[in-house]
């Protein structure tokens, strides 16, 4: 980017927390005549956004086009957002304990979104947001005046593009770190009139954490997630280890073997489908003794199991039949308080 008056413009911005549409296509031209934003002038742009107090649309766009491709293009490794960047967006995004304006918190997610993978603490911190949200009723995620304690349709929503978005390329479907953060969402709204995707959403994400936690084939988050249908689909009565474990076995090996030959070479690709199907099917269904105990720990904080949890209790056992001792205990202990 080339040269601009920073200061005076730092000055004006900060003065009438407006910045006006005609700066923000110098500011559009000056970065697209290099395509370029380095660390010194990605800070000044920040510095604009946290003194603009009046959103135009054109500043919001250019600032999430501009820091995107200044954190996930432009700095290495391209296409990755490491460990120093996401500290540095990090301490940008939440210099005074939490993400200041919705434009900030587009940025947050539109990276993640974008990179082919992120470290799972900024995911999280975009759920946290989202539990700030629901528990005072105001925030980033809400639109007018509503009632504390409930998750809305844009909560759910934007938790579903954090889902979706986080991960790339070889990560886990879900982190241990993003299934917390759902469950302390869960924790401050699960006994509310909710969105109705709210429950549904929650028990697939975390059912989706506890299986890939026992698979040594962890699935992609693209795999496992990007597919929409998977999460948001109505259940059939498939079971979900049969769906979860078909995009681990490798159907596209199966095909790949029908189209080599006929006969007996269809038979035995049949056959070494559905072997390496039972097996990771055999796998996914034990749950490991520290994921037993962190489902324990989790579960029913406020004394009763919520509307979120009971779906996910439902959902584990159509793949399981009977869950682990400890959690049908603890399942069996909340649905009597209740």
């Amino acid at each position: 980017m080339p040269s601009v008056d920073k200061r005076s413009l730092l000055d004006r911005v900060s003065a009438t927390g407006r910045i006006e549409p005609e700066d923000v296509r110098a500011l559009r031209g000056l970065h697209y005549a290099d395509g370029l934003v380095d660390p010194a002038e990605a800070d000044f742009v920040f510095d604009l956004e946290q003194r603009v107090r009046e959103v135009v649309p054109d500043w919001s766009d250019f600032f999430v086009e501009a820091m995107t491709d200044h954190v996930v293009m432009q700095t290495e490794p391209h296409g990755y957002v490491g460990g120093e960047t996401a500290q540095w967006l990090i301490g940008r995004l939440n210099e005074d304990g939490r993400i200041r304006s919705e434009t900030e918190l587009e940025l947050l997610v539109r990276i993640v979104e974008t990179a082919r993978a992120v470290p799972f603490r900024l995911s999280a911190m975009a759920l946290e947001e989202v539990r700030r949200a629901v528990v005072d009723g105001s925030g980033l995620t809400r639109h007018g005046a509503l009632a504390p304690g409930q998750i809305t349709m844009a909560e759910v929503a934007l938790v579903r593009r954090v889902l979706y978005g986080a991960g790339g390329e070889g990560g886990v479907a879900v982190s241990r770190e993003e299934a917390e953060a759902l469950f302390d969402i869960d924790d401050a709204v699960g006994h509310a009139d909710n969105a109705e995707t709210w429950a549904t959403l929650f028990a697939k994400a975390v059912g989706n954490y506890l299986m890939a936690a026992v698979l040594h084939e962890t699935p992609s988050r693209e795999d496992a997630l990007r597919r929409q249908a998977w999460l948001d689909a109505p259940d059939d009565g498939t079971s979900f280890l049969d769906r979860f474990v078909d995009g681990l076995t490798g159907i596209g090996n199966l095909i790949e073997g029908l189209t080599q030959s006929l006969g007996d070479k269809v038979e035995q690709a049949h056959r070494e489908t559905n072997a390496r199907r039972a097996r990771a099917i055999e796998e996914a269904e034990r749950l490991s003794d520290g994921e037993v105990d962190w489902l324990v720990a989790r579960m029913g904080r406020n004394g009763r199991l919520s509307r979120a949890e009971m779906a996910l209790v439902e959902f584990l056992r159509s793949g399981h039949g009977r869950l682990p001792v400890p959690v049908e205990a603890v399942v069996a202990r909340l649905e009597r308080a209740a």
